[in-house]
């Protein structure tokens, strides 16, 4: 009855002249919503899938303001008049069927007042274990510990509803000498009532931890066992209604108040407990206090930063928490109501059961039918969050490179300009007579200003690198006078270790290839340096090949070269274990490395990097005590 009938206000049906099976599955469906926008943008029509599902029980939602005119649709204007018209008529039929039902449960209750009391109680019995059924097997999907909370509470309290009517006066189930129904209800409204509130004011623990949830769940199956040994085993349970007399006990009347007042605590505090509101605040903070629920950082935090941080409105959709409000009002009036009556069989019995269903029926509303047509906004809510959450490391994220790309633009003014400086004036101090004690001192100044500014342009192209804003500027290279130029640079200090340098150019390699020139050399700088710096004897060779064939390369275009790039030397050579890390920035063969040869470990990333950006790759293979050789491959254009 309830999947065929109630059908969510926020769901707009459309009809054309002619009504399409699909269209009258849309008007019988049920629970589970299926968007049709993605079909209505494709152009095409449902499948019988999808039509048969809609027949068991699925409810279309298709919106006006996403369809496609066709000329089997009717026009704009009448949309949106039978829009406007469901959209009246659907809560309209919804609770004029509700208030029928009741109506019939009074008729009934004339009839039978055993016949009432046990379709009303079974009513709130299905409500109850339809919730801990669907928040149970959804609970992998949603992970929102709170409605775990809620449903497995829902679950308890049908269990003593069910125990409640099959106790009832009448139903001959249990004794005559023993009537536990009255003291079954009391039972059931204390932890309905205080287990709500509970799991309402701790929903961010319960969200936070596993170990809070099982807690709770843990505490409420002893409450629920204590009350029935309570109750059946012990019989110490107060009475709750005088026989003898036919009047409420003192403390029947007491708990039905104070159920009143645990309600209206808890609809006040989802009432208010939203983002940004500060009505409660200085309240919540005595109470976070009291309870010692302090920040791990130390100090208690506000109303106003735990509503920030994910409060409630956070945890569950504002429409479900407005109608849990709702249905906490028929609750009050409910226990009200039921704090008046003399005679088991009185017209207050009638009307508070009647508000009960009211109330089970905004529970089922809530968290059951929108749990299954609003999977999205109600399942999946974590999920917006995450995305939300995402997002907004992206924006930080975004906002923090370009921080770090602005403070790398001023270190290179800022640096290396002084620097460049002071290398220019050591370079005019060298063509000035000076004593040997002076040109020594000279001369430890211009090692030192030379290897201080390779550091600095390894570190701003490294950061350069990584935030993308190394750009390729491609223009004819002379490749042969490249590669003995930067050979040249080197020779003097190979000369001094008696080192060989040694250019290998290929006789057919083309005179100009197209390609970066300064990248090129950046990085065969960057491989020369390192064989020169780790080689004491032997050689250092830079071979440049053309390969026709190449596994990682496809030359069928005319004009186009694969050129192989090649660094040997018969330095020291690397570990094996250490070849995988060794283009990972800071790295170091060693310990000792950075002591004995110097460097600061960017050389070979930064080299990584260059050549990925030009599209080629790099390769290393080496022998420790032998040498090494470090290769690359470019596709260049003649």
């Amino acid at each position: 009855i309830f999947s065929c009938f109630f059908l969510p206000p926020s769901s707009p049906l459309f009809f054309t002249p002619c009504l399409s099976p699909f269209e009258i599955c849309i008007f019988f469906g049920g629970c589970v919503s299926c968007d049709c926008r993605q079909m209505q943008r494709e152009n095409t029509a449902p499948s019988a899938l999808q039509c048969s599902s809609a027949i068991m029980g699925s409810n279309v939602r298709l919106h006006s303001s996403e369809m496609n005119p066709s000329p089997t649709t009717l026009p704009s204007f009448y949309h949106k008049c039978a829009a406007c018209a469901v959209s009246l008529v659907t809560p309209t039929l919804e609770y004029s069927l509700l208030a029928l039902g009741i109506v019939a449960l009074y008729y009934v209750s004339r009839y039978s007042f055993l016949l009432f009391h046990a379709i009303a109680e079974l009513f709130s019995v299905i409500i109850g274990y339809c919730v801990f059924l669907v928040v149970f097997h959804t609970r992998h999907i949603a992970k929102n510990s709170l409605l775990v909370a809620v449903g497995s509470v829902y679950g308890f309290v049908a269990t003593l509803d069910l125990f409640h009517m099959l106790a009832y006066k009448g139903m001959g189930v249990f004794p005559p000498v023993h009537d536990p129904s009255i003291q079954l209800w009391v039972t059931a409204r204390y932890l309905e009532s205080v287990l709500v509130l509970i799991a309402t004011v701790m929903h961010r623990k319960l969200c936070e931890s596993p170990r809070w949830l099982y807690g709770f769940l843990g505490g409420q199956t002893a409450l629920m066992v204590l009350a029935f040994l309570m109750i059946f085993e012990w019989k110490v349970f107060p009475t709750c209604y005088d026989d003898s007399l036919g009047i409420l006990t003192t403390f029947k009347k007491g708990s039905e108040y104070a159920v009143c007042v645990v309600w209206f605590l808890c609809g006040v505090y989802l009432l208010l407990l939203r983002p940004h509101c500060r009505a409660v605040a200085w309240a919540h903070s005595r109470v976070r206090r009291l309870l010692r629920l302090s920040r791990p950082g130390g100090g208690v935090a506000s109303f106003a930063e735990m509503s920030s941080e994910g409060g409630i409105s956070e945890t569950l959709p504002n429409h479900v928490r407005y109608n849990m409000i709702l249905s906490l009002v028929f609750c009050i009036a409910a226990e009200f109501v039921l704090t008046l009556y003399e005679s088991l069989v009185s017209w207050q019995v009638i009307l508070g059961h009647s508000l009960k269903v009211m109330s089970f029926y905004l529970i089922y509303k809530t968290l059951v039918r929108a749990t299954l047509t609003e999977p999205y906004t109600f399942l999946f809510n974590d999920l917006i969050r995450m995305n939300a959450d995402l997002a907004l490391a992206h924006r930080t994220a975004e906002e923090a490179l370009k921080q770090r790309s602005d403070v790398m633009a001023w270190m290179s003014h800022e640096i290396r300009t002084p620097l460049n400086g002071i290398i220019g004036m050591i370079e005019l101090l060298h063509s000035t007579a000076m004593s040997d004690e002076q040109l020594r001192v000279v001369n430890v100044m211009d090692g030192a200003s030379s290897n201080l500014l390779v550091v600095i342009n390894d570190i701003l192209d490294f950061f350069k690198l990584d935030a993308g804003k190394m750009t390729l500027e491609l223009i004819p290279t002379d490749l042969a006078e490249l590669a003995r130029s930067v050979m040249a640079l080197y020779q003097p200090k190979m000369a001094e270790r008696g080192v060989n340098p040694v250019v290998v150019l290929p006789p057919e390699l083309p005179r100009l290839l197209l390609c970066d020139p300064t990248r090129v050399r950046q990085v065969l700088s960057n491989l020369v340096s390192n064989s020169v710096k780790f080689t004491q004897k032997g050689a250092v060779r830079l071979e440049i090949s053309l390969r026709r064939e190449n596994a990682s390369f496809s030359t069928n275009m005319a004009g186009v070269h694969c050129v192989e790039f090649a660094v040997r030397d018969s330095g020291i050579g690397i570990p094996a274990e250490q070849q995988r890390d060794l283009f990972s920035p800071f790295s170091q063969i060693h310990a000792s490395t950075a002591r004995l040869y110097g460097g600061t470990g960017l050389g070979l990333a930064i080299v990584r990097q260059l050549v990925d950006l030009m599209g080629g790759t790099l390769g290393v293979s080496s022998v420790e005590g032998e040498g090494s050789v470090f290769s690359f491959s470019l596709l260049l254009e003649a």
